[in-house]
Order: C-alpha cells, then sequence, then structure tokens
C-alpha cells in the first residue's frame, strides 16, 4: 500500500524494461517523466517557456545607476530674486532691507528700505516707513510712503500718512489720506 509504486519503478528498472516504461500491479505500462518540453529545444534537461516575439518588452529603468549632473546655481541677478512674503495671520515687527519683492497677506510694522517692489494684499496691513520703486497696494498702508516708481491704489486700497511718489494710479474705491507729494524726475519733490 505504502511505497509499493517506488518498488515497482526499482522492479522494472532492475528487470530491464529500461527507463521509458513500468509495469503497475494490474499490468499495464506507464511512461516515466513525461517531457514538457518544446521539441526543438537547444537544451532537453532545461525547461523554459517558449518565446512569444509579439510581445513588447521594456528596457530596464537604469537612472538610479546614471552619473548625476549638478545643477548650475544662477549668476548673482540673473533669476536670482530675493522674494519676501508675509503670509495671513502672520505678524512681523523689525527692519527689511535689499528684497526684490515684498508680498504681505498678514501684518507688518517695519521700516523698509532699498527694496524694489511692495504688494500688499486685500488682507494685508503694513505700519511704517517705506522707500520702493513700484507699490501696489489692495490693503492697507499706514506712515511714510516713498515710491520713486508707480504707486498703484486698488479698489480695496487704502493709504494714510505722507505719500511721495512719481507716477499715480488710483482705482475707483481706493483711497489716500495725507499729506501727498509728487517726486519730480531727479528724486526732489514738488509740492502738490
Amino acid at each position: 500500500m505504502f511505497g509499493g509504486k517506488k518498488k515497482e519503478q526499482e522492479a522494472a528498472s532492475t528487470s530491464g524494461a529500461g527507463e521509458g516504461s513500468l509495469l503497475s500491479a494490474a499490468g499495464s505500462s506507464e511512461t516515466v517523466g513525461r517531457n514538457f518540453l518544446r521539441p526543438d529545444a537547444n537544451n532537453p534537461g532545461i525547461s523554459r517557456p517558449a518565446a512569444q516575439p509579439d510581445i513588447a518588452r521594456r528596457p530596464p529603468d537604469l537612472s538610479a545607476y546614471a552619473p548625476r549632473r549638478e545643477t548650475q546655481q544662477p549668476a548673482r541677478g540673473e533669476a536670482e530674486s530675493k522674494k519676501l512674503i508675509v503670509g495671513r495671520d502672520i505678524s512681523l515687527t523689525g527692519e527689511i532691507r535689499t528684497c526684490d519683492v515684498l508680498v504681505v497677506e498678514g501684518t507688518v510694522e517695519a521700516s523698509l528700505s532699498d527694496c524694489r517692489a511692495m504688494e500688499i494684499a486685500q488682507s494685508g496691513q503694513v505700519k511704517g516707513t517705506a522707500t520702493v520703486e513700484v507699490a501696489e497696494i489692495s490693503g492697507l498702508f499706514d506712515g511714510d510712503l516713498t515710491v520713486q516708481g508707480r504707486l498703484f491704489v486698488r479698489a480695496t486700497g487704502r493709504v494714510r500718512g505722507k505719500v511721495r511718489y512719481y507716477e499715480l494710479e488710483v482705482e475707483r474705491g481706493g483711497s489716500i489720506a495725507g499729506a501727498v507729494e509728487a517726486l519730480q524726475s531727479n528724486g526732489s519733490t514738488s509740492g502738490n
């Protein structure tokens, strides 16, 4: 019952029946070790699936082994921007110098100098002194403001205090309250 088939195989191999056949207990012959290989296989001892040339194979990704390229840092003044953003619900107090763009969405109480542009969002508030080239105000500015280029006050913008500008543009609804002076092209003021 147990191990009978193994004993039959040993008996068949010693009796000279050959490796290809086996006598079973009932007396019929069966083939030992069926061959599942393709008949035209080069190496009959190794089983491999048939090649399917119609399936497109993608090459392996070797990007992890590629040499790394070092990124070029932009030269000073070339595509490099010094931008300071004061987000909503952020308060900043102090002195701000040499920034290209100041964007205020929160509250700033500071002295601002050597800056190119200042943008005050509708939710932004700035209190202090500022000297900039361009200013766009949609929120509140309170203090001394000197704009050497264009001052643009949006419809929701309010400016209070002493204001000096070269060019002025105010949308309907925007307001300026306080002393207002226009700058001449050489930077001097003319009393208005």
